[in-house]
């Protein structure tokens, strides 16, 4: 397959099979990328034990989904150099948050916190765009509590981003009262986690606050 037909014009979307075409993403992939970005994504995306190919060979059917697919790749691009790919692959994803498992809405917001949040400084968006993920991620909580109980029976639940983001950008806030709701949200719901330690903390801090 040539350099012209694998990253660039309608001419190579014949070509172009794999995740892409299964998930029906084609005209996203050619429109959304340049030829630099499409080169690198393949380059770079090399997920261990996969035998299916981003956008090589015929794939009849698999064991993902599109959302799944789409914030487990922009993971892979979660670096200063390449989040700029990362946010096109996240945008295009939210048009399947309607329509997929909870688990992957949940591990869907979590990739946006890990993604935005570091670009807070950067972006003038970043801030807000981490921390609306991180509301949208709790309003989802015991829904996705429930399906980790099902998914993995006998286990204690994972932590949770956005309960533990969002409780770090209110403590840096001074909203001590606020995080310490969360994090009690939080540990009512079971998530793993220190969070009597922030409870105990976030206190000490509005005592002092206080006595000021």
């Amino acid at each position: 397959m040539g350099l012209f037909n694998t990253f660039g014009t309608t001419k190579g979307s014949k070509q172009i099979k794999g995740l892409i075409k299964y998930f029906s993403l084609v005209d996203w992939w050619l429109t959304a990328f340049s030829d630099d970005e499409r080169k690198r994504i393949i380059e770079v995306y090399r997920p261990m034990g996969s035998t299916e190919s981003i956008i090589e060979g015929d794939i009849i059917s698999t064991s993902t989904n599109a959302l799944n697919f789409l914030w487990c790749l922009a993971g892979w691009f979660n670096n200063k150099n390449d989040r700029t790919i990362a946010f096109k692959i996240l945008d295009k994803a939210k048009e399947f948050v309607n329509s997929s498992p909870i688990l992957d809405v949940h591990f869907y917001y979590s990739a946006i916190i890990d993604i935005y949040y570091p670009e807070r400084n950067n972006m003038p968006d970043a801030m807000r765009i981490a921390t609306d993920a991180c509301l949208d991620q709790i309003k989802i909580a015991p829904e996705a509590a429930k399906a980790f109980k099902e998914e993995y029976p006998g286990q204690d639940l994972p932590g949770h981003r956005g309960y533990e983001q969002l409780s770090i950008i209110r403590e840096k806030q001074k909203d001590f009262s606020g995080t310490i709701k969360i994090c009690e949200q939080a540990l009512t719901q079971g998530w793993g986690g220190n969070w009597q330690g922030r409870i105990d903390r976030n206190n000490r801090k509005s005592l002092i606050k206080i006595s000021k």
